[in-house]
């Protein structure tokens, strides 16, 4: 654009869009958390196994499958949430359930509970920034220098 002279691949409109989508996105998915976590009973658990997305990608997911007690001593062995923390079987973790659906589990881990679901609200609050200043420089382009 600047550099290149080249026209950008988005325009304003398209920037929008994407912005309001991931916006809408991250605040359900916010929205989401923080039911979660009002609700959250935290157990010790130890990872029984764990499945790993995308071995050759810089940003491995890691799905850990967990055991751990509920109050009344019901065993449960379900996976946690998806996670970028490298986890191994027969580690030891805090994990979060929520009462209401036990299956529910994830990591007490600050980065499992905060980073995944703000993602896509950041996300959007910087697209939809670059689309307004995408959107002001098409602006003054289509006015000329005054």
């Amino acid at each position: 654009m600047l550099l290149t002279g080249k026209s950008p691949i988005l325009k304003a409109r398209g920037l929008f869009a994407i912005g309001v989508v991931s916006l809408v996105i991250g605040v359900w998915g916010l929205t989401r958390n923080v039911d979660f976590l009002a609700n959250v009973v935290r157990a010790p658990a130890e990872v029984v196994a764990v499945e790993t997305e995308g071995p050759d990608q810089p940003f491995r997911k890691y799905t850990p499958h967990v055991v751990f007690a509920l109050p009344d001593g019901t065993r449960i062995n379900t996976p946690a949430g998806e996670t970028y923390r490298p986890t191994e079987a027969g580690e030891q973790l805090l994990i979060g359930y929520d009462p209401r659906d036990p299956t529910d589990v994830r990591l007490m881990d600050l980065r499992d509970m905060w980073i995944i679901p703000i993602y896509p609200f950041v996300f959007g609050l910087i697209t939809l920034g670059l689309a307004y200043q995408r959107w002001r420089t098409e602006q003054a382009a289509k006015t000329g220098p005054a």
